[in-house]
C-alpha cells in the first residue's frame, strides 16, 4: 500500500528557529496541522528531574 501522506509532517518540515509557531499555523490540511501539533507537543516536553 503507498501512503501519499507525511507521517511525521512536522519533520518532514524544514523551518527556522524560533518559527514554530508560524510553521504549524502555515499547514493548510486540517488533519496534518493536528498530528504538527502533536509532534511539536512531544519534542518540546521537558522531563522532570527525579
Amino acid at each position: 500500500m503507498k501512503c501519499k501522506r507525511m507521517v511525521l509532517p512536522l519533520l518532514g518540515t524544514a523551518f527556522e528557529p524560533g518559527r514554530l509557531a508560524d510553521t504549524l499555523n502555515e499547514f493548510e490540511d486540517e488533519e496534518l496541522a493536528e498530528i504538527a501539533q502533536a509532534e511539536a507537543y512531544f519534542f518540546q516536553h521537558r522531563q522532570k528531574p527525579v
